[in-house]
């Protein structure tokens, strides 16, 4: 058997030779000319495949990571240690409400100041004076921070912002070592469901970076989360270049020398708890560091992208609910409070790659999406009467890239008629489906959608009242009327 088809095989190959051998040699050559372009012409888009499979992958196990971090960085700013910068109150008669639509206006206009989580502070004479309270076992929502030297502890001096908004003349890191920024308002349920309200600094690859100090600040607090299963630490560092700015960078991998020294017990909280099958430890407290524009803050690693984020308490967004949003109501784009020149440049990574920039203004993003009497924005689970993290929620909202697309933003409480959570997007039309989320009224009844996620998906949403909404997912399309079977879930905000 093995003899019959070896001389098969010889045979058909003095065959080929011999038709080879019968062609002209100038017709030869563009036939071997053919194939090799034709294998060239293979090769080139098995290779071009594969690399953009792998960098899906990549960007898909980043959002993967950046969301069981940034859960993470949820449950610390609803157990008190996040919390907006301490800041003076003016009095009754001179306040005002900022009526911004979003936090990225370079010239923000400004206004009181909102409220302050700070229990501790004093107001006199433009400047903030807070207490450092370092007592072991309780939670504090109170920041130190001084206006020279470089103690750890003590009493510290904030000066007011006053009407500037331009603080920062250096890079937060080493910029050609990144591919791009992703702007505020980005979605990654469950743990991200609400529009975020921080900016993601996106690496080109997996390497060590050093991170700075953006202008002349004083650190005022530090956190650390301690993934006790896997043996990692991962910290937040906040800094104020005035009393009603707060700065803070997430996932730093090390801390600088100088920031060690300030970061010892007695810790003003520290707990431990369990998320997505790994046991952390989160703990910090109350510093008192001044950092110079340029000094070295700490590197990150391990990863692909650490976040940096403000909140301007001079500014005050316009969410329906505050409450749903109560650690972001003074959300503002970190990039907008740099020199012109640096803005500019900055500005020009903001977007979900290197090659897909956002285009529509405000180019950083935007957190409150919230349209009063409308399906567009923020949207809690019925019954809830305090958030807790965003996993159970649901936001119909924008893209952080590209705004013109239309977004479900899912947890994890639709489960019911099927709907898993994650991120459904569309094209809003003027048709019998796919409206815009800003055009659903009370009065438009139930709106069937098809949005894109491993497929088309069919989903069913109603405005019941100004505040409340119901959705389901659906078998089949939109091309006929659609109406609920019993398996909605219900939203209130």
């Amino acid at each position: 058997m093995r003899y019959n088809i070896a001389m098969w095989m010889r045979n058909k190959w003095s065959e080929i030779i011999l038709k080879l051998s019968l062609i002209p040699k100038n017709k030869l050559y563009v036939l071997v000319g053919s194939v090799l372009v034709i294998i060239i012409l293979l090769v080139t888009v098995g290779v071009k495949t594969v690399g953009a499979i792998r960098e899906k992958n990549r960007l898909r196990a980043v959002e993967q990571e950046q969301s069981s971090n940034d859960s993470i960085f949820e449950v610390e700013k609803n157990s008190g240690t996040e919390v907006v910068p301490t800041t003076n109150t003016p009095d009754a008669s001179t306040q005002t409400t900022a009526g911004v639509n979003s936090g990225t206006s370079s010239t923000p206009s400004t206004s009181s100041g909102g409220a302050t989580n700070s229990s501790d502070s004093t107001s006199s004479g433009g400047t903030t004076t807070v207490s450092d309270s370092t007592s072991s076992g309780d939670t504090t929502n109170s920041s130190s921070s001084s206006s020279s030297g470089s103690s750890s502890s003590g009493t510290a001096t904030l000066s007011s912002c006053g009407s500037s908004y331009s603080f920062f003349d250096h890079d937060p890191t080493d910029m050609s070592e990144f591919a791009n920024i992703a702007p505020l308002g980005n979605l990654n349920p469950s743990g991200h469901v609400f529009p975020t309200d921080h900016i993601y600094f996106y690496h080109s690859s997996n390497n060590t970076s050093t991170v700075y100090a953006p202008g002349s600040a004083t650190v005022t607090r530090i956190s650390a989360s301690e993934n006790q299963t896997a043996g990692t630490t991962d910290y937040s560092i906040y800094f104020n270049p005035c009393s009603e700015l707060e700065v803070y960078y997430l996932h730093i991998s090390t801390m600088s020398q100088k920031l060690l020294d300030a970061f010892v017990a007695p810790f003003s909280w520290d707990s431990t708890y369990s998320t997505g099958g790994s046991t952390y430890r989160n703990y910090g407290r109350n510093v008192n560091v001044v950092l110079a524009s340029g000094e070295t803050v700490g590197t990150f690693t391990g990863q692909y992208a650490f976040d940096m984020g403000a909140y301007d308490t001079r500014i005050t967004l316009n969410f329906v609910n505050p409450n749903a949003r109560l650690n972001s109501t003074h959300t503002v784009c970190p990039l907008d409070y740099y020199s012109d020149s640096l803005k500019a440049t900055l500005y020009g990574y903001l977007g979900s790659s290197a090659s897909n920039k956002r285009t529509v203004a405000p180019l950083c993003g935007t957190v409150d999406q919230d349209v009063a009497g409308t399906a567009q924005g923020v949207w809690l689970l019925a019954g809830t009467t305090q958030v807790n993290g965003e996993d159970t929620h649901l936001a119909l909202v924008h893209g952080n890239t590209d705004p013109t697309q239309a977004t479900f933003s899912v947890g994890t409480s639709v489960g019911a008629s099927g709907l898993s959570s994650g991120v459904y997007t569309f094209t809003p039309s003027g048709g019998s489906y796919n409206k815009d989320f800003n055009a659903v009224t009370v009065d438009s009844g139930p709106q069937c959608y098809r949005a894109e996620r491993n497929g088309a998906q069919t989903i069913l949403i109603q405005l019941t009242s100004a505040t409340t909404l119901k959705i389901e997912k659906l078998d089949g399309d939109c091309d006929t009327p659609r109406s609920f079977t019993g398996n909605e879930t219900s939203f209130q905000r």
